[in-house]
């Protein structure tokens, strides 16, 4: 009975291994998305709320090299502006060749603690990553997020 148990363990740990080195050497599917580099204001509908982000795109970006997204969340009371200023993540960006999304709260606050007369802010996040990846070769592997304040706690 050991016997099998062992041979079982190792067959989950040999079947995981190999479906982990297939996905390894799967080429990510090819991406053909022009957009001009720099910075330009984004506009979706998220919960049926008009939304709105700001959206950095690092210099020589070709179109068809997918990038790292960053999302980057301003603090309560600020608005995206403010915290493109104050976080440098787009000079950095600029120069280590990744997406940047800095989101908009409404009313400069998250919704966090969640109160139901106001917008989905988790979702909207959600679209925004889907908004961006529709719109710049994005790297869905490598999102990340960060936030100052109140942008910290709803990240």
């Amino acid at each position: 009975m050991r016997l099998l148990q062992v041979v079982a363990a190792g067959s989950v740990v040999f079947s995981a291994t190999v479906a982990h080195g297939q996905n390894a050497v799967t080429a990510p599917l090819p991406c053909s998305s022009p957009h001009a580099s720099g910075v330009s204001s984004q506009h979706l509908v998220s919960g049926q709320r008009q939304r709105a982000y700001r959206l950095f795109v690092p210099p020589g970006y070709d179109g068809r090299l997918r990038l790292p997204l960053v999302l980057d969340l301003h603090g309560s009371g600020g608005s995206s502006g403010d915290q493109a200023r104050n976080s440098g993540f787009e000079t950095v960006a600029a120069r280590e060749r990744f997406i940047v999304a800095t989101l908009d709260a409404e009313g400069a606050r998250w919704n966090v603690p969640v109160q139901d007369n106001r917008g989905d802010d988790v979702a909207y996040v959600r679209d925004v990553i889907s908004h961006v990846a529709a719109r710049v070769c994005t790297d869905e592997t490598r999102v990340y997020a960060t936030g100052f304040s109140g942008g910290g706690r709803m990240t």
